[in-house]
């Protein structure tokens, strides 16, 4: 029993010393996380004079020493708190510099570079209340009115509100790199109508500001109305290489690519973003693109939401059944619908197709005629047509407000885009020429049986790239065979994209079997590598006098130099007329005469295609390196760089014939001189 008393107090003696111990640790701890006043006074010595000094990653460390200080309502702990918005600033960390402005807005009462930070970061995030918030509480104490000015500006333009960016910045004149902005926004709303003055105004720019993305936006812009591609992706895609976290950036990118029908690669984009960033339109987008175009298989349950007052909007939207646009009884249940939906041009979108599912065309006609992203509407030439459809559904007439006898069609007033998909120019053309004959006019069958179903709608998105909400809108059934061939072919393309081979070929058995479905099924099959049911489907298409019989020998030219059979395929091409003029066909020849080592002959059918061919630019110009023909080769490769102007291989090609080209001349001059 007394050993047993003797055992209880060792343990309760061992206890009290643990406990003891602990509580000198922690004592301990606390002084060394928690710093003498003496302490903190040195280190905001040390930290306000790196600051002073422009060296903010070294007085970062020194900050986050004292976070929890930061987090107390004292004098000391705002003294931290504005240090910490000036090292973000000063390393332009916007990332940071929003999360303090969010967690203690008052921090930035007396940090004006730090807030036109953020109000910058506001405008290009669409955060039109929060940017309109902090630019207030500047007013009338600003000393950068410039700069200020220079973003209200950049807010219109975002909005689409041209005409008043233009007269604000009409009003003012500065000196020194404000004034330089202001002339190169005033150049910039002016390009249509000098595009070249401006690319050399923007270029000029760029000297002075090699790393102002926003200079390579604007030039990525220009050159893609001047259709441009390949110099405006460069553009886009250099400016977000460089700026790997910068959100807007890889935005940019990501509109460049959307606005070019390439989805997918938009879509990539969008996704990557989600994994390092919380911002909503980021995640806006990437539900939305996803529904109506190309579904991928991201797992939106392994990213963060943003936790904003947005949130509940991106929950309902992964709520939404499949083929489901919209859910008018769910949305009425969120927190901040009204402000989702003039915050969102989703939110349009998705209501508009949920209309044109439901049947409801008075709605979806209320909608065309009210919407609020008008300005900067993702797609101006669908909403045109959809309105000229609905109203031809409801007053029999294809003409809307800005439709006169013999004026241009309102498409090519509209847009300065030249690929403009057929759907959309026939339509518009139809108006036109209701607007020229007045009752006189007829739609064709084919049409006026298109316009009358209710697959007019499907074929519209078809036409936009929005496959996926064309194959959504309506089940899929047996096409009427009073509309035109090519309406069929859009259904079995779109399934192929999105649905794979056999989708498509499930659907094009079930139609009328007419040469395009025909030649649609051959393609399949050949993808399959069913080329022998392909080859017997082709054989009775060849003969076609249309594009159709054109495109049946060019597969089959196809498989035979799959084969090896360069003969059979070049005697294929050469006997077809309509199709061995093509520069498809004339890439192919040359082709062909290369692979049987007749160079000559190939040089011969590459030269008379150079202008139009970047294949034979390429033969040529490696032909001419090759012949030591210097001045050839350097025009082909610069030819072909102006083209692919990020083409590393060409770059160092050029550099090669440069260097060939000076040991030239110099053996020249050595001749000269003896």
């Amino acid at each position: 029993m007394r050993q047993s008393n003797i055992l209880i107090i060792c343990f309760v003696f061992f206890i009290l010393a643990f406990l003891g111990y602990s509580l000198w640790q922690s004592k301990a701890d606390s002084s060394f996380f928690h710093p003498s006043k003496e302490q903190q006074a040195a280190d905001m010595k040390m930290a306000e004079k790196y600051l002073h000094d422009a060296e903010p990653e070294r007085s970062l460390p020194i900050i986050h020493q004292h976070k929890e200080e930061m987090e107390k309502d004292t004098s000391e702990g705002k003294r931290w708190l504005n240090l910490f918005v000036e090292a973000s600033s000063q390393l332009h960390d916007i990332d940071q510099l929003l999360m303090i402005y969010h967690f203690k807005p008052e921090s930035f009462i007396n940090n004006e570079k730090a807030s036109l930070q953020i109000a910058n970061a506001f405008v290009k995030n669409k955060s039109e209340k929060e940017y309109h918030v902090i630019h207030n509480s500047w007013k009338n104490r600003e000393s950068k009115s410039a700069s200020w000015t220079l973003l209200e500006v950049d807010a219109l333009l975002h909005k689409g509100q041209k005409q008043q960016a233009l007269e604000i910045l009409k009003k003012h004149h500065w000196s020194g790199k404000e004034e330089d902005e202001r002339l190169m926004r005033l150049a910039i709303l002016n390009w249509h109508e000098n595009p070249q003055e401006t690319l050399e105004i923007l270029n000029a720019e760029l000297a002075k500001d090699p790393k102002n993305p926003e200079i390579r936006i604007l030039r990525g812009k220009i050159y893609e109305s001047q259709n441009k591609i390949a110099l405006a992706e460069l553009e886009f895609n250099t400016i977000a290489n460089e700026n790997p976290q910068d959100i807007y950036l890889q935005d940019q990118l990501a509109e460049f690519y959307r606005r070019q029908k390439n989805y997918s690669k938009a879509l990539a984009i969008w996704q990557k973003q989600l994994s390092t960033t919380t911002n909503d339109h980021m995640w806006v987008k990437s539900l939305f693109w996803n529904r109506v175009t190309i579904p991928t298989t991201f797992d939106w349950k392994k990213v963060q939401f943003p936790e904003e007052s947005h949130r509940a909007f991106l929950v309902y939207l992964l709520g939404l059944k499949p083929g489901q646009f919209w859910n008018q009884n769910h949305f009425e249940k969120l927190p901040n619908r009204l402000d989702d939906l003039h915050h969102y041009q989703a939110t349009y979108w998705l209501r508009l197709l949920q209309a044109l599912k439901t049947h409801d065309e008075s709605l979806a006609l209320t909608l065309l005629n009210n919407n609020h992203f008008e300005n900067t509407s993702w797609a101006p030439l669908l909403e045109l047509t959809l309105h000229r459809v609905l109203n031809y559904r409801k007053h029999g007439s294809l003409l809307i407000d800005g439709d006169v006898q013999n004026a241009e069609p309102l498409l090519k007033i509209l847009t300065d885009q030249n690929r403009i998909p057929s759907f959309y120019r026939e339509i518009d053309n139809l108006a036109q020429q209701e607007a020229n004959e007045g009752a006189s006019f007829k739609i064709p069958v084919g049409m006026q049986s298109l316009l009358c179903n209710q697959e007019i709608f499907t074929t519209a998105l078809f036409a936009e790239g929005w496959n996926e909400a064309a194959l959504q809108l309506y089940p899929m059934s047996i096409l009427s065979s009073d509309f035109p061939e090519w309406v069929p072919a859009l259904y079995i393309n779109a399934l192929r994209q999105n649905h794979g081979n056999q989708a498509a070929l499930n659907f094009a058995n079930l139609q009328k079997q007419t040469p395009i479905i025909a030649l649609l099924k051959a393609e399949i099959n050949i993808a399959e590598g069913k080329t022998t049911q392909a080859i017997s489907d082709l054989e009775k298409l060849k003969s076609d006098t249309s594009d159709i019989g054109a495109k049946a020998v060019w597969l089959l030219s196809l498989i035979d130099m799959q084969n090896n059979q360069y003969r059979k395929a070049s005697e294929s091409i050469e006997s077809h007329p309509q199709l061995s003029q093509t520069l498809q066909a004339q890439e192919a020849l040359g082709r062909i005469a290369v692979m049987e080592g007749n160079l000559e002959t190939a040089a011969q059918i590459y030269e008379r295609i150079v202008n139009q061919s970047t294949e034979a630019k390429s033969f040529l110009a490696r032909r001419a390196y090759q012949q030591k023909n210097w001045s050839q080769a350097r025009q082909l490769t610069e030819d072909l760089l102006s083209e692919f102007p990020g083409n590393t291989q060409l770059q160092e090609n050029l550099k090669k014939i440069i260097a060939q080209e000076e040991v030239q001349h110099h053996h020249s001059e050595n001749v000269t001189s003896r």
